[in-house]
């Protein structure tokens, strides 16, 4: 349950493993800034949340917390789980096994040996059991029947058969679908909402759209890796010449070359002469990079503002980003890397910051969601 749940949480805390699906969420969309942002916190193995000044706002009570998704948050104790508002009140009463945050208006949850939908109110989006369900993403849902992965649309009703072995949620109005039991003998395609195959199932791996391209392997053989990216026609944009390749966000992809990893534009050209040991998607103008094993952030120019310091870091949503130090306290900081709170001393009153020229600090407040993908391919 909590592995499921820190996926979920763009403040997740654990070193993901053992990952069996994907988090698609529109990170190049443009959103206005939330002012009513809140963010988990923990203090003597209780969680709460503070707001984005570091202010605490509802103090730690739970047992476990996870990130706020349409102004409600999962949240557990001795009962189990349920959903609370930014006011910190049950919204949803905590009597559930498991659960994903809310999606397009509903959330999977599950009772015994199945999953099903429930709405805000709590009830019962409709009358369907599965085997296994996700979260909604354009208006359609994973689920699995026999193993076989398929999806549903908001009634509950199958849109495409449970015919594939493996999928990615939908993203620019395409489904990444794979056929073959064992990995190494696995074909990608592309299929539209009503389940037709619209780029053939061809590639060694496929990854979802993102920007109007998605990445694919086009080698010959599944030890000989070579990534590139296609266009919603099939037609090869970007030439495979990658290892592995991720989607764009904020205009670039981060891509893992011989040395390491860099990032490309959409024409192929790299952003740095810097090679990273890890690096992760652009979100609000800033982008994590694995330097010496610690994790710090560039932004996109290419230049590193927030200098590697953290043993973990998450992306930058509304222009605050969750930190684990090297000693493992938590804490939260700005775009330009000044603290607003930390877990030994609560709120900053006056965060430090690494100042750059005034473009570096224009934030994109996008949604700072990640995208994972199944511990296969990691």
């Amino acid at each position: 349950m909590k592995k499921i749940l820190v996926i979920l949480s763009v403040l997740s805390v654990v070193i993901l493993v053992n990952i069996s699906f994907t988090q698609i969420r529109e990170q190049e969309q443009e959103q206005k800034q939330d002012e009513n942002a809140l963010y988990v916190i923990r203090q003597n193995s209780l969680y709460g949340f503070i707001d984005k000044t570091g202010e605490t706002v509802i103090e730690p009570q739970f047992e476990e917390a996870y990130s706020f998704r349409e102004n409600l948050a999962i949240i557990k104790t001795d009962t189990g789980y349920g959903f609370i508002g930014k006011d910190g009140n049950i919204v949803i009463e905590p009597v559930y096994q498991y659960l994903y945050p809310f999606s397009e208006g509903l959330a999977t949850v599950k009772k015994g040996n199945k999953y099903y939908y429930i709405n805000k109110s709590g009830e019962k989006a409709f009358d369907k059991e599965f085997e296994k369900a996700w979260y909604f993403v354009e208006g359609r849902a994973m689920f699995t029947k026999k193993g076989k992965y398929g999806f549903i649309d908001k009634h509950g009703n199958v849109a495409v058969k449970p015919v594939y072995d493996y999928v990615y949620p939908f993203k620019d109005g395409l489904a990444a679908v794979g056929i073959g039991k064992k990995l190494s003998e696995r074909k990608w395609g592309y299929i539209d909402k009503n389940g037709k195959i619209v780029i053939s199932i061809q590639y060694g791996y496929a990854l979802p759209f993102s920007e109007g391209l998605a990445p694919v392997d086009l080698g010959d053989t599944w030890s000989e890796h070579n990534w590139g990216y296609i266009d919603k026609g099939g037609r090869v944009i970007i030439e495979p010449s990658y290892k592995k390749a991720y989607p764009f966000s904020g205009g670039y992809a981060h891509v893992q070359i011989d040395d390491g990893y860099t990032f490309i534009d959409k024409e192929g050209n790299t952003l740095t002469d810097q090679v990273f040991e890890e690096a992760y998607f652009f979100s609000n103008y800033r982008a994590r990079i694995v330097v010496n094993g610690l994790r710090g952030f560039i932004n996109d120019k290419g230049d590193i503002v927030i200098k590697p310091q953290y043993a973990f870091a998450n992306a930058f949503s509304n222009g605050i980003a969750f930190v684990i130090k090297p000693d493992g306290s938590w804490a939260y900081i700005n775009v330009n890397g000044g603290e607003i709170w930390n877990e030994k001393t609560g709120k900053v009153e006056t965060p430090n910051s690494i100042v750059g020229d005034e473009s570096d600090n224009v934030i994109d407040y996008t949604d700072g969601n990640e995208w994972f993908y199944p511990e296969e391919y990691q």
